[in-house]
């Protein structure tokens, strides 16, 4: 800011005005989703949360946490809808598996929604073959569950 002496450098003269990210509000579940234990679950076992919503925007985003997820194990049904399976953003072993908590991100149907409750029925899957690690038990865990909308 007006110093031109010869060799002098003063960083704090760069400005940065974006990206200008859009806001969001998020909708937070009523509960953590456990279905797992030291041991084995069994496949089918499900369990409900709900997510109250106050809108619904025209991309809403569902993001959360899975423990040891594995492919095609974690089931998804939103408001009786049909299920779909939930992945990670990846998989910490052979494509296949991971042994702790991983973030994933799902692009919902605005049509899957409805203002006011919300059900996520979550289900175990079948156990892939690839998955035969020590603790690959049959079941996850799901935490920081959020409906994100614009």
């Amino acid at each position: 800011d007006g110093n031109a002496d010869t060799y002098t450098f003063h960083w704090d003269n760069i400005r940065f005005d974006g990206p200008v990210v859009e806001p969001y509000q998020t909708y937070q579940a009523s509960d953590v989703v456990y279905l797992q234990r030291n041991g084995d679950r069994t496949v089918g076992e499900s369990e409900t949360v709900t997510i109250d919503l106050d809108e619904i925007g025209d991309s809403p985003v569902l993001f959360g946490q899975i423990h040891q997820p594995k492919k095609g194990h974690v089931l998804l049904s939103i408001n009786g809808g049909p299920q779909f399976e939930v992945e990670p953003y990846e998989y910490e072993r052979a494509d296949c598996a991971s042994d702790h908590w991983t973030s994933f991100r799902v692009e919902l149907d605005p049509a899957q929604l409805q203002i006011g409750e919300n059900e996520l029925t979550w289900t175990i899957g079948p156990k892939p073959d690839c998955a035969t690690g020590p603790i690959d038990w049959t079941g996850f865990s799901v935490k920081f569950l959020q409906i994100q909308t614009d």
